[in-house]
Formats: C-alpha cells, sequence, structure tokens
C-alpha cells in the first residue's frame, strides 16, 4: 500500500513565521491605518463599517483579544433578536424604537447597536431614531433591508481583511524557517490558513 505524506497546517504556521495573522493584528491594522497605506475606500469602511466598529470596542475591552468569528455570530444574532422579538422595543409613529422595562436586550448588546450608524440616525437614551428607510408602511422594521445593509457591511468586511492580508502579509518575506518542518517534504498540503505562506517554502 502506497503512503502520502500530508502536512496540516494552521495559524500556528503563519504565527511561527512571524507574520501578523491574528484577529487582533486585523483588528489593530483597521485602528491605524493611514492615508498612504491604503485607497479611501479601505479608510471609509474601517471607520464606519458595523461589524469592523463592534471588533475596535470588543477587543479594547478584552486587553487587545478578540475572536472575530463569534463577534460576528452575535451581531447577527442580536440583529435577528432586534427584528423578530417584540419584548426588545415599542415602536412610535414617529419611527422611534423605545426600549422596554423589561426588554429583552442586554446590556452589551445594547452598546453595540449604538455603534451601528448604518442602522441609526440618532440616540436619546433609550430612545433610538432608526434610519427612515428602514421602516415599512406599517411602522414596523423593514427585514429585507436591514439584512441587504447587514450583507453588505459583511461584504466590506471581507473586502477589507482581503485588503490586509495581500498588502500587509502576505508580501512579507519570510526569514524564519523551521528545519523540521522543510524536511517533512509533504507531498500533498492541507491548508486551514487564509494564506498561502507554504508556497514560500516548499514551492
Amino acid at each position: 500500500m502506497n503512503s502520502h505524506n500530508i502536512l496540516v497546517i494552521g495559524n500556528g504556521f503563519d504565527l511561527y513565521h512571524n507574520l501578523k495573522t491574528q484577529y487582533i493584528d486585523f483588528v489593530n491594522y483597521t485602528r491605524t491605518i493611514k492615508k498612504p497605506d491604503s485607497t479611501r475606500r479601505i479608510r471609509g469602511i474601517c471607520q464606519e463599517n458595523i461589524f469592523i466598529r463592534c471588533f475596535q470596542k470588543i477587543a479594547k475591552e478584552n486587553q487587545h483579544w478578540i475572536d472575530c468569528e463569534k463577534e460576528i455570530e452575535s451581531i447577527v444574532f442580536l440583529i435577528k433578536k432586534i427584528i423578530n422579538d417584540r419584548k426588545v422595543f415599542s415602536y412610535s409613529v414617529d419611527h422611534y424604537m423605545i426600549l422596554r422595562d423589561s426588554t429583552s436586550l442586554y446590556s452589551e448588546e445594547f452598546e453595540k447597536l449604538m455603534l451601528m450608524n448604518k442602522l441609526i440616525k440618532r440616540c436619546n437614551g433609550a430612545r433610538i431614531l432608526l434610519n427612515d428607510e428602514l421602516f415599512t408602511q406599517y411602522n414596523w422594521i423593514n427585514k429585507e433591508k436591514v439584512m441587504n445593509i447587514l450583507k453588505k457591511e459583511l461584504e466590506d468586511l471581507i473586502f477589507v481583511f482581503r485588503y490586509y492580508l495581500e498588502n500587509s502579509v502576505m508580501n512579507q518575506n519570510i526569514e524564519k524557517l523551521s528545519d523540521q518542518i522543510i524536511k517533512i517534504d509533504p507531498e500533498y498540503i492541507l491548508n486551514f490558513n487564509y494564506t498561502h505562506t507554504y508556497k514560500k517554502i516548499w514551492y
């Protein structure tokens, strides 16, 4: 029976080679991005994107640690909760959402909602004014429009993340090599990374 030498690599492979591929590296990049380093679109997304704004807040509160995938999930569930759970807000005729006394919204969820500038026009304590176009003619949130905004925000996040990897990570030279890994000389590589660092070593 023929045997094949297969190497399975994850983010530890990139970290060993001194590449900044942790989520916190990306979040720090969105905080410090400067005009000469990017396009106007990149800078705008880093300042206004719903997901990135939440990432920055969570990373600061957690002393520079974050699981972006977990936070994306929490934001999606928060939006779902606001749309579907009538225990969160009541609605007034002037398109205000008013936080119920017995709201099912947790304090950290409320704080994240305050960062979602693409959805909220103004906030005054428990009174939150949504952008007018997000309401239906029946004075309730238009689910389709909200989800389209969230989809666009996610696409913009992916765009910036790809830009970061291509311009700040994958263009870096690999100076630190592991003799142990090189000697493996694998026939196949199973790569779970967003990058293709292995190509700089074996190809």
